[in-house]
């Protein structure tokens, strides 16, 4: 029991590993910014050793030469020149248990091109065949949809602009279908429409012209009855004997005529 005799007889061992030390001393010195957790997760992962982060932290302090900045531009990650290689070892980083931040840090690159190739990994770990590597570089052409409408299709819808006049997309539709045999959505055949108006070979529709009239001015308001006097002057339909009949109707400009039918005026003032 070496607790009953002193300790410079019986010197207590390191618990930590001196392999795990140094791993955990080149990984600060290459990445300064991680954290204890992050260094423990890691250093777990590579050397399958069980390291506390209250340890990792003290490991830290007692080795303190990795805050040295001339320390650490000699220590750095070692950075694979080939993309594909470069691509594998953020995967391979991620697995170990760092962080984009830490991964971008190490390698030297974006945090969003750690991103995106992490995602991509993902989809391909996702696919059962491999039939696509998303790991590689795709190519940068843009990606060209088979054409709907070809030349024949405009040409005929033309053709039923020009024979129709002012025909809707809803006609032309029709027309397509049942001359031309030719399916196309609405939304095609009024982009086609509004391209032939466009080049100015389809008929287009006129401008239409406002007519705008000279506002007319009304008659004076009356401040009191029969101030002002307006007459009603009618043809009558009826002619007895051949002789042409009319009427004359007195009206009175009064603002309260305006609440009045002209049946009320004349049975409250019927004109002789």
């Amino acid at each position: 029991m070496p607790g009953l005799f002193p300790a410079t007889q019986y010197p207590r061992e390191p618990y930590t590993p001196e392999r795990v030390i140094v791993q955990l001393i080149f990984f600060k010195c290459c990445a300064p910014k991680a954290g204890d957790r992050e260094l423990a997760r890691v250093i777990h992962h590579l050397t399958e050793h069980q390291l506390h982060h209250h340890t990792v932290k003290t490991l830290c302090e007692r080795f303190f030469f990795w805050r040295h900045s001339e320390f650490q531009q000699l220590v750095r990650y070692p950075v694979p020149t080939d993309s594909q290689a470069l691509r594998l070892e953020v995967v391979r980083l991620s697995q170990q248990g760092w962080t984009e931040t830490r991964t971008a840090e190490l390698l030297r690159i974006s945090r969003k091109t750690v991103r995106k190739w992490l995602r991509r990994a993902r989809q391909q770990a996702q696919q059962s065949d491999c039939s696509q590597p998303l790991l590689i570089d795709l190519p940068r052409a843009p990606h060209h949809p088979r054409r709907k409408v070809y030349f024949g299709a405009i040409h005929a819808v033309l053709t039923l602009q020009k024979k129709y006049g002012y025909a809707g997309w809803f006609r032309i539709k029709g027309y397509l279908e049942q001359d031309y045999g030719i399916y196309l959505s609405p939304t095609t055949i009024k982009k086609i429409m509004a391209l032939n108006r466009r080049v100015h070979v389809a008929p287009q529709r006129p401008a239409v012209v406002v007519e705008v009239r000279d506002p007319r001015e009304g008659p004076k308001k009356s401040r009191s009855p029969f101030e002002r006097i307006f007459v009603d002057f009618r043809y009558l339909d009826a002619k007895p004997g051949g002789a042409q009949l009319y009427s004359c109707t007195l009206f009175s400009g009064f603002a309260a005529l305006g609440t009045l039918g002209r049946d009320d005026f004349r049975s409250r003032w019927p004109v002789q």
